[in-house]
């Protein structure tokens, strides 16, 4: 019975999140332009970076796209049922979720890598999220602003990085590079070097746990041709770590 109220309250958030997306407009992309100046031959425009595509922007120093931190999905928060309902909408990804309590709060800090777009892209993505502590349903909300914390990360594909998404004060951090990999591409040589900053040692300190907690090793995070990963440290505030095969 509690398995099917559960299952029933899921379906219900996925409806009402479908809607409400359904019911959005599409939000104009502003481009960032690159530190160099254009050269002087004009090249044909390129469609991807003219389109608009909701709350993405596109990175011309870096070449990818990634979310604004103001996205619209702040106001859906998380559950579950938006990573079971992936294929969808084309993305065959990896995730984990690291799960702690701190300040009274249940958090969430989920990790996402992999072929986004029907294997036009791929990429990665950290997001955080936090309900009220022993609330029995998986539905997170988006983390306040007061409580936005310091992401960075990149994508390699084996040795070979991919991008960079630098380090910024927020929710969630995304990164997306096109035309790397299919979405039948074996996604365990796709690498998260992750960096989080948090406000104090005591919440990076319950971070670590979790990491901890999913078989990650306390150690060196460099990234070498063993490819040794799903490892992390600590110091201070900040946590890095470095996540290949694991996945819930």
């Amino acid at each position: 019975m509690k398995t099917a109220k559960k299952m029933s309250l899921r379906l219900a958030s996925l409806a009402l999140t479908l809607t409400l997306l359904l019911a959005l407009p599409l939000a104009a992309r502003a481009v960032e332009a690159p530190a160099a100046a254009a050269p002087a031959a004009a090249a044909a425009p390129d469609l991807w970076k003219n389109v608009p595509l909701f709350s993405y922007r596109y990175k011309a120093d870096g070449d990818y796209f990634y979310n604004t931190k103001y996205a619209y999905q702040w106001a859906f928060g998380f559950n579950q049922a938006y990573d079971v309902f992936s294929p969808v909408v084309g993305s065959f990804y990896d995730t984990l979720r690291f799960k702690f309590t701190y300040g009274g709060r249940d958090w969430l800090v989920q990790a996402w890598k992999g072929v986004y777009g029907y294997g036009l892209f791929t990429g990665g993505e950290i997001g955080l999220y936090s309900k009220n502590a022993g609330f029995p349903l998986e539905q997170y909300a988006s983390a306040a602003t007061k409580d936005w914390i310091g992401m960075e990360f990149s994508i390699y594909h084996y040795q070979n990085k991919l991008f960079t998404r630098p380090m910024e004060n927020t929710w969630w951090a995304t990164g997306f590079k096109r035309y790397i990999t299919s979405k039948d591409f074996a996604r365990d040589y796709i690498i998260m070097d992750a960096t989080l900053r948090f406000p104090n040692a005591d919440m990076a300190a319950a971070f670590a746990g979790a990491l901890a907690a999913k078989g990650f090793t306390k150690g060196s995070v460099t990234l070498d041709r063993s490819y040794n990963t799903e490892r992390y440290a600590v110091n201070g505030s900040t946590v890095r770590f470095l996540w290949r095969e694991k996945a819930d």
